[in-house]
Order: C-alpha cells, then structure tokens, then sequence
C-alpha cells in the first residue's frame, strides 16, 4: 500500500526558523521549503518505513509518514530525549487525522501512553515478538464510537529494569519502575503536552502496558496520579516480588506488598487515585508463557481487584473495570482486543469527566 502524502497547508511563521510545529503541522509528511516533495516508496501497513521527511520540535527530530489507516498518521522519534535527566528512547505518535485540519480551531485530545512502544503499531525489525496490538487499526474501528485521541508509544531502555519494583527471578534485571514513572510525568508528558495540542489534565490522560508493561503501569498510575487519571494493566505482573523465580507463594500477600503499601492513601482516596482498569486470560495451554506466566498474572490480579474494592473503596464499572478473557493467553492477540473496550471505559463519545 502506497502512503499517502498530505495536502500541503499553509505554514506558520516557525517556517523562518526552519522547523515546523507539531502543534500546527501534525500530520505532515512534507519536506521543508526548498526541498523536494516526492512520492514515498511502497509501504507495507504496520512497517515503520525506513525513509520518512524528517522535521524537528524543540530539539527533537521525527519522522513523519501516513499508512493509510483510517484513524491517523504517525510521528517516529527514534532517540527523544524529552529533557536533560531523561533517557533516550524510541518513541511513536498516533496523531488523528484532522490533527492538522483542527489547528485553527483548537482541538485539543486526550492523550493515551503506552509502554512496549515495539509491539504497539507495527512489525518490523524493532518488534522482537513478532506481533502488534495494531492500536491504529482498532482506533480505525472505533472511529466516531470513542473520543479521538492521541497515542505516545514509549519504548523501554531495558525492560525488566524499567518495568519492574522489586527483585522477582534470579539473574534478571529489576528494580527501577519508579524511576520510569517520575521519568514519564516530568519529562515525556511535559514534552508532548508542552508541543502538541493535549488535554494535559489527568482527567484526559491514560497509562496502559501489559505483563511487566502492566505492572509499570499500575506503578505510573497510581506513583504519579497527579498527572495520569486512568491506568489500565493487562495480565500484569503482580507476582513480580511475591512469587519470585516464577514459583507460587502463598505465604506472601499483594496487600501491605511494595507495590500497594506505600500508595495506600492514594488508593484510598477517591479524588486521588487513577480508575483502573485489570484483566486477565484463562488460556492454560501453549507454554509456559500461559501455564505459567498468565496463571500467576490471574491470581495475583484477581486479589488485585479483591483488595481495590474491599478495602479501598473502588467500584467496578465506576473507577474499576475488569476483564476476565476466558480464551486469552498472555500475548498480543489476547490484549490487542482489549485495548478497544479500555478506550471505550476511559474516554466514551461522551467524556466521563463531562467536559
């Protein structure tokens, strides 16, 4: 499928500057004034393609490219480093495809982070799975049903570092979850809010990541609930710390654990804490990655949401969702449909926050 170069709009007065502005410029995959516009190479859909007009924002270059989907367009930065203390990472923006048509008038959206960046969008030789949420395809879908928004796709540094709070198998890295977070509300938010048009608010802001991506998400969510309202873990890794090397202990509980102790007064609190939303698979065959791995997700999630509602308050289908998929594995294909009815929990036609 050829991707399709955009009308040229008029540019804004950054042009002088030679850069463009994603606030107003979203969706271009133009070249600069002077350079050449030409047709892009064929493009199989969910490919990043390695050669895309490149534009700069704050500092920052992205590549900017259309695959055609119904939904949207796409930025690539591949080393953003969103301020002095952050990392650099590989970062994509699903932008909707009025972005750029909307800038006259305002049009702000809310915006949805993701971990796992590589298995977001596409499959390429960034993917190490093999297999893609294919967010852009589901947004297609939805289109008209849910609020548009933004999607900024995060890829991790090391991931078992990143995503993880305490020690949970030998001769793994671990440890630096909270780090992640602080790094995304101070750094990585600020920069988009700051350079495309965001609700910035945490009422209009979501966290969303599966297995370890899932527990980083928790941890984003309710660590930095000022800046994020809504956080959704799929399978997520709430064994990681308790049932260590991958092995069932019952003698540990996920309440008074590290993950929740020391966020218990903003679980606690309504007008504090994120709404979440946890989920699950039932598939047992196909591995370890499902007997094992996707077992211990369940029940650690189910006593997850156990000690959300008896303890803390939360009330499923207001500010706890849950999700038991009886036929889903711990892979994409299982969350890939899921991410549709979260979009559809978090940001209705109709925006909860009624605004």
């Amino acid at each position: 499928m050829l991707r399709r170069l955009l009308p040229l709009l008029l540019l804004t007065a950054c042009q002088s500057t030679g850069q463009i502005s994603a606030q107003n410029m979203g969706q271009m995959p133009i070249q600069l004034r002077g350079q050449t516009t030409q047709q892009p190479p064929a493009q199989t859909p969910g490919q990043t393609p390695p050669q895309a007009p490149i534009f700069e924002i704050d500092g920052q270059k992205y590549r900017a490219y259309d695959e055609g989907h119904a939904y949207g367009t796409f930025h690539t930065y591949d080393t953003l480093k969103a301020c002095p203390e952050a990392k650099t990472r590989r970062v994509h923006v699903l932008l909707p495809r009025d972005y750029a048509l909307s800038a006259r008038s305002g049009k702000r959206y809310p915006v949805v982070y993701m971990n796992d960046a590589f298995t977001a969008f596409f499959i390429n030789q960034h993917n190490p799975v093999g297999r893609t949420w294919d967010v852009a395809g589901t947004l297609s879908q939805l289109k008209g049903q849910v609020q548009d928004v933004i999607v900024v796709a995060m890829t991790p540094v090391v991931r078992d570092r990143e995503y993880t709070l305490t020690p949970f198998a030998d001769q793994r890295n671990c440890c630096q979850v909270e780090a992640y977070a602080r790094e995304i509300a101070s750094c990585i938010k600020p920069f988009f809010d700051k350079n495309y048009r965001t609700r910035p608010e945490r009422e209009h802001t979501a966290i969303v990541g599966s297995s370890h991506g899932g527990l980083a998400s928790f941890v984003i969510g309710t660590r930095q609930s000022q800046a994020f309202g809504y956080a959704a873990a799929l399978s997520p890794s709430f064994w990681a710390g308790l049932d260590y090397n991958y092995r069932d202990d019952d003698s540990k509980q996920i309440e008074g654990s590290a993950l929740v102790q020391p966020v218990s007064d903003i679980l606690a609190d309504p007008g504090k804490r994120p709404t979440l939303w946890l989920d699950w698979g039932l598939k047992r065959d196909g591995g370890d990655i499902n007997a094992v791995t996707e077992r211990l997700a369940t029940k650690r999630t189910q006593e997850m949401a156990q000690l959300l509602q008896t303890r803390y308050g939360y009330r499923n289908g207001k500010d706890l969702f849950i999700y038991e998929d009886p036929t889903g594995g711990h892979d994409e294909f299982a969350w890939k449909p899921r991410f549709g009815l979260i979009i559809k929990a978090f940001f209705p036609l109709q925006s909860r926050s009624g605004s």
